[in-house]
């Protein structure tokens, strides 16, 4: 029998014998003995509650890099784990087995917060990273958790598909310290039919978690003929200029064929440079690439094209940025934290 991890939820209001979850900008309207469109979320006589609260699917140790965060903490080593369920259904996601089942159709490690941040301590990890699925959808479990990381000295990562309302979103403001925002293209039509969401909640929630402390970076996933259209990676680009800023860190990373979409072929190599291109062509200052053996995964001066920060698949090989300064020609360079040279 598969014992759930049930408490009740903070972001919901009373609609009748209905409940109406305010976490997400699904807004679900859920009857009694229902769930919302995440699967986590049920309406239980009338009081909403989360079924993934304390019920971690697993947990792993990672360089930051792989979340994927450049210019944070530099080899730094993190906590990852996530629930079950999500608040979008992409046809590509390399963690369906998770993020795309119930919570009562898989098993799951009952875990307290204090004893991921405990976890977190002896593996020597300086952080906790919120991922596998969508933090969002498990956010109470990630606030307590949050709040207690910090009381211990370590650093809190969302790494999210950008679908959540403001409030609660505000609410983590205190205790997130970095987030990696995932976009799935910038096409209405591909989110439509390959992620069953609206692109406009990401844009909205961009603009949302501009207001917070937290540093921030960007992915953009490129499937091959379905999301690369270059004036699409023209449009996102300057997206993010207008939005965050062309010092925000933008990682185009290539897909890999899974889940219900296996025929899709991988994202070429060519394919990835043809946008890292017209990212730094748009203005972005430090665009990277993913999921493929390159050198566009080093970090370079955008000023004097001194290579300041060198990686092999992820890991910090050296990094000659000191006090936050280019050593050649002196100009500032936002990454944030000290570095670690990690020896993964």
């Amino acid at each position: 029998m598969i014992i759930l991890a049930v408490k009740k939820a903070v972001y919901y209001e009373k609609v009748n014998s209905h409940v109406k979850c305010t976490l997400c900008p699904w807004n679900c309207v859920i009857p009694k003995g229902k769930r919302g469109y995440c699967g986590t979320r049920m309406n239980y006589e009338g009081v909403l509650y989360s079924l993934v609260y304390g019920g971690p699917t697993g947990f792993g140790i990672d360089p930051v890099e792989k979340k994927p965060l450049f210019h944070y903490y530099p080899g730094a080593k993190v906590l990852s784990f996530g629930t079950q369920g999500c608040n979008f259904k992409c046809e590509y996601c390399c963690n369906y087995y998770y993020s795309q089942t119930a919570p009562d159709s898989t098993t799951v490690i009952h875990t307290k917060p204090e004893d991921i941040v405990n976890m977190a301590l002896r593996e020597k990890c300086q952080g906790i990273a919120y991922t596998y699925n969508e933090p969002s959808i498990f956010l109470e479990y990630a606030i307590d958790t949050m709040k207690i990381a910090h009381q211990k000295g370590l650093f809190n990562i969302f790494v999210t598909n950008g679908c959540i309302n403001k409030e609660p979103l505000m609410d983590v403001n205190p205790y997130l310290d970095a987030v990696t925002i995932d976009f799935k293209g910038f096409n209405e039509a591909f989110y439509k039919k390959y992620v069953h969401a609206k692109l406009e909640w990401v844009k909205n929630s961009v603009s949302y978690y501009k207001e917070l402390r937290a540093h921030k970076e960007i992915t953009n996933l490129v499937v091959p003929g379905l999301n690369n259209d270059e004036e699409e990676v023209r449009a996102f680009s300057r997206f993010i200029i207008d939005t965050l800023g062309p010092d925000t860190p933008v990682h185009f990373l290539g897909f890999n064929p899974t889940y219900k979409m296996i025929d899709v072929p991988k994202t070429p190599a060519s394919m990835l440079n043809t946008c890292h291109k017209i990212a730094k062509d748009e203005g972005l200052n430090y665009v990277y690439l993913g999921n493929i053996k390159t050198d566009l995964e080093n970090t370079y001066c955008p000023y004097c094209g001194e290579l300041l920060i060198r990686r092999s698949q992820m890991i910090v090989k050296s990094n000659l940025i000191k006090d936050g300064l280019c050593p050649n020609c002196n100009e500032t360079i936002p990454v944030n934290g000290a570095t670690r040279v990690n020896n993964y």
